[in-house]
């Protein structure tokens, strides 16, 4: 979480992939509203752990809304759908 916190910084804030939030970087956690890291490619697709390399390389994490994170589940990348009600400007349907 504390490199997050220095890539994603606004100076004090964190900007929230999909959403484009920014918000408090030390709001970090499991409760609504907080924020939490998204493994960019799914780790269903191949899971790098947490040790050192893939599985801690900041290319792979960013900070997103927690509720949001948890919809997107371990989708893939797509173009369609319905838009989602906290990131208006995604799409999301079954597998994307």
């Amino acid at each position: 979480m504390e490199g997050i916190k220095d890539t994603d910084e606004n100076p004090n804030n964190v900007i929230l992939l999909y959403t484009g939030r920014s918000q408090s970087k030390n709001t970090n956690g499991g409760a609504i509203d907080n924020w939490n890291r998204e493994h960019v490619w799914a780790k269903s697709h191949g899971d790098f752990g947490t040790r050192m390399g893939p599985g801690t390389d900041l290319h792979h994490l960013k900070a997103t809304d927690v509720s949001v994170n948890s919809s997107t589940g371990n989708k893939d990348f797509d173009i369609g759908g319905s838009f989602h009600k906290e990131a208006t400007q995604c799409r999301f349907d079954s597998d994307s």
